[in-house]
């Protein structure tokens, strides 16, 4: 079932938080550690600003209306 346009904002913003915090943790020197015997590295920040950037544009294209989708009103032929 397609989410309505409530519900696609809110993973949007949802979405936007998580980039944020990876934002800040990269930014804090947080960008590898390890735990135990695994390493792990988070995405560069290039690729997080660009998915920020992203999903701005989107949920913006929303509130606003100007969706990929829009109505259209035609009047008499």
């Amino acid at each position: 079932m397609a989410m309505t346009q409530e519900e696609r904002l809110l993973k949007l913003r949802e979405q936007l938080l998580e980039v944020e915090t990876a934002i800040s943790a990269i930014q804090s020197g947080a960008q590898e550690y390890s735990i135990a015997n695994r390493s792990l590295k988070r995405a560069d920040l290039a690729t997080l600003y660009a998915e920020r950037s992203r999903l701005e544009q989107e949920i913006e294209a929303l509130e606003s209306g100007d969706g990929m989708f829009r109505r259209v009103y035609f009047e008499g032929r």
